[in-house]
């Protein structure tokens, strides 16, 4: 910016500043000057949707939570409010159809589950397709300090906290009863949205078999040592990770 042009916008806000009420309150801190004002970064968070917040520049998505079972095994890393609680390791305010727009929005192509991620209802008909692969961090207190979710947890084959985890965006789909009946999405309805055991309802699956811990000493439970005071302020920050060549 030239010398002249910044004299020029630096005389308009002093009139605009002299220009207030006589009344105004006098506010005693300084006013930043013009260059500290085009040094300032740009926010590049955004709340897309209550609970839900998309960071362009970073690419992730940060969603409110909180922790809800703080001991046994689970089948969920994450369930929105009124669904399987009992097994989840967190429960998210945000409305599920809300949190798969916003990755859309991040640029997640949804995609399948891969022959090593068995579930219930695993995918038999066709080869995977790919899809954006997610890496899932913590974030707690105020300021945030992430941490990686697989230190809430425990692989119960090991007692261990589990190697790193990976999800696939799946999402979820529209559903209807009958066929003249409206659609729904049903992850709205199922309130999936994390999967460790695989779910065709959620937005998100486990990349590789960790095992159905209802079915022996395997599978996942939550790391009770871990976990911080229940009144700690929780994000869960969703991180698309960049596909590698090929």
């Amino acid at each position: 910016m030239s010398t002249r042009r910044r004299k020029a916008i630096t005389l308009l806000c002093v009139i605009v500043a002299g220009a207030a009420p006589a009344c105004a309150p006098t506010s005693t801190t300084p006013a930043p000057t013009v260059d500290e004002i085009h040094a300032a970064p740009a926010d590049t968070r955004v709340t897309l949707f209550p609970h839900v917040v998309l960071d362009s520049a970073a690419g992730t998505i940060e969603v409110d939570a909180h922790f809800c079972l703080r001991r046994g095994i689970l089948e969920y890393a994450a369930v929105a409010e009124g669904g399987k609680t009992y097994e989840s390791l967190l429960v998210l305010p945000c409305r599920p159809s809300h949190l798969q727009t916003a990755l859309l929005l991040a640029g997640c192509e949804p995609g399948s589950v891969g022959p090593d991620a068995r579930g219930d209802e695993p995918p038999t008909t066709a080869p995977a397709k790919r899809g954006t692969i997610i890496r899932l961090e913590i974030a707690l207190g105020l300021p945030a300090e992430a941490v990686p979710i697989e230190r809430f947890l425990i692989d119960r084959r090991t007692g261990r906290s589990p190697d790193p985890l990976r999800w696939v965006f799946t999402g979820s789909f529209f559903h209807r009863d009958q066929p003249d009946s409206p659609e729904y999405f049903i992850a709205d309805v199922e309130r999936s949205v994390i999967a460790l055991w695989y779910d065709a309802t959620a937005l998100l699956n486990i990349t590789r078999d960790v095992g159905n811990p209802y079915r022996g000493p395997v599978g996942l439970e939550v790391n009770t040592l871990m976990l911080p005071p229940p009144e700690t302020p929780v994000r869960l920050r969703i991180i698309p990770v960049p596909a590698g060549p090929g």
